[in-house]
């Protein structure tokens, strides 16, 4: 959580929403010729007030 010892009345425990969202991503990987590097692009629409790093958290679990 969030503390700050001289103000507690700031203190913030924070944790995650429990929201479910439709998300319809497009992955696109590719190798150069030479086979030494690989990109990853990804291409989705999220609604306002949803963070791209979380959802990309999700896709990125082992």
């Amino acid at each position: 959580g969030f503390e700050v010892a001289e103000m507690p009345e700031l203190a913030s425990k924070g944790g995650c929403r429990a929201v479910v969202i439709g998300v319809n991503p497009a992955f696109d990987v590719s190798a150069d010729d030479g086979g030494d590097e690989v990109g990853a692009t990804a291409e989705f629409f999220l609604p306002k007030g949803c963070y791209a790093t979380v959802l990309l958290r999700e896709y990125m679990k082992e």
